[in-house]
């Protein structure tokens, strides 16, 4: 009986070590992605989200308006990250129109 419970155990422990080092072998494939990545990363700007004004759809003025785009208190004037990449066929009104401001329409 004892032969039999080690013998379960040890079986038991051998697919566990397997699966372990399955999981390392994909840590180890998403580094590498992880790294291709982040050589492949794009430029990224911060984009002004204020309709209306001047600083709309264009780089971001981190100040209060009328200086910046900041309206302390409003949630709907923003700054938000575009990369250039999301220029890349963009459906989006608001990315295109932003696109073109800081020049990355291919």
């Amino acid at each position: 009986m004892k032969v039999l419970f080690f013998a379960t155990a040890f079986v038991a422990l051998m697919s566990c070590q397997e699966k372990t080092d399955n999981y390392n072998e994909s840590i180890h494939e998403s580094s590498t992605m992880t790294e291709v990545r982040d050589e492949l990363q794009f430029e990224e700007v911060w984009i002004c989200h204020h309709p209306g004004t001047d600083f709309h759809n264009k780089e971001c003025v981190e100040d209060r308006y009328p200086n910046g785009c900041y309206v302390p208190g409003d949630s709907r004037k923003f700054c938000w990250l575009m990369f250039e990449n999301d220029c890349e066929d963009s459906k989006s009104e608001a990315v295109i129109a932003a696109c073109l401001s800081i020049g990355y329409v291919r």
